[in-house]
């Protein structure tokens, strides 16, 4: 049935994102709306570049006290369907005409402090599964290393923590992500769900491939080959230093992947975001850093999804923009 329904919707040029920090935009300040075009992914920007499911995440870096994030942004999520439900609902009530929603944890210490008693961090996370809501997918890190293991600026592997979160999550979570881990850390959570027969699926929510652009944060191929080999997804991010040195490299990031045969996994995760509090004659240098013009805010994803059709066909076109991720990912969440 909802692989019909969505068939439908994609004649509406629907398209979902994997990844967006909408959340870590609001929780900053109580005047925030996701009206803001700051926000980079605003509602009026997701609405131009046919956005029709999107995939938001609580985010902290490692910090004091960051293990209350997660209560404050899920809090935020929730409240997200009551302030704006003419334009937002839950992915499982999905209403034509909305933007659908889910959520994902990017980085444990959103609710697990690092010098804390872990099942104090774990009632944490249970409380806010207790609200019924079920996160899509968990990274155990970001950049830097904390106590569940090797972020992907660090060389740390899967600590004793990051195997309790693993086999805590387990029933209530989709999927683990790789796109923040160390070589090391992706290495021994295959190796880890492999050991305890996880049904955990593995994917990369916002990463390119590292043969083309050679950054830690994008993927290897044998960690991609891995992805696809158990059916999970690789969110393209539209990060300029992630692409590499023009926006066209974005697509070759995608012929990569389908000469690599990594086609079947292929998907939508921007990671378009703006640090809140930032001066305003900072900000045109940060969106120049960090994004190209022609691919800087959520209203650029049609007409990105356009280019990919034209260069190498509706089939992949419509793989990126919706279908595999639907198909591995989102229908196991429902």
């Amino acid at each position: 049935m909802y692989h019909e329904e969505y068939q439908t919707v994609w004649k509406e040029n629907k398209v979902i994102d994997l990844h967006n920090d909408l959340l870590s935009y609001l929780v900053a300040s109580p005047s925030h709306s996701p009206h803001d075009s700051a926000t980079r992914s605003s509602i009026e920007q997701l609405q131009a570049g046919g956005v029709g499911i999107l995939v938001v995440v609580a985010f902290s870096q490692t910090r004091r006290k960051s293990e209350y994030q997660l209560a404050r942004q899920s809090a935020l999520y929730t409240a997200l369907h009551q302030r704006y439900s003419e334009h937002f609902c839950p992915l499982k009530e999905r209403v034509d005409g909305k933007i659908a929603t889910c959520c994902a944890i990017e980085n444990c210490s959103t609710f697990l402090g690092e010098t804390e008693p872990f099942e104090r961090g774990l009632r944490r996370l249970k409380k806010v599964f207790s609200t019924g809501i079920s996160p899509l997918y968990v990274s155990l890190t970001w950049n830097q290393e904390n106590r569940c293991g090797g972020g992907a600026l660090s060389t740390a592997g899967l600590k004793d923590d990051g195997r309790r979160v693993l086999d805590a999550i387990r029933g209530y979570v989709t999927a683990v992500d790789l796109s923040h881990a160390s070589d090391q850390l992706a290495c021994d959570i295959l190796t880890y769900l492999d050991e305890t027969k996880s049904p955990l699926q593995v994917m990369a929510s916002h990463s390119n491939f590292r043969s083309v652009t050679d950054v830690p944060r994008n993927i290897p191929d044998e960690f991609a080959q891995e992805i696809v080999r158990r059916g999970g997804v690789i969110g393209l991010t539209a990060i300029r230093r992630f692409i590499g040195p023009t926006v066209d490299h974005y697509y070759r990031h995608v012929e990569h992947a389908l000469a690599q045969g990594f086609g079947s996994a292929l998907a939508i995760g921007a990671d378009f975001f703006v640090v809140p509090g930032l001066a305003s004659d900072i900000l045109k240098s940060f969106y120049k850093e960090h994004f190209f013009p022609e691919l800087s805010d959520s209203s650029c994803l049609r007409a990105l999804l356009e280019e990919v059709g034209r260069r190498f066909g509706a089939e992949v076109q419509q793989g990126i923009a919706w279908k595999n991720s639907w198909e591995k990912l989102l229908v196991k969440a429902l």
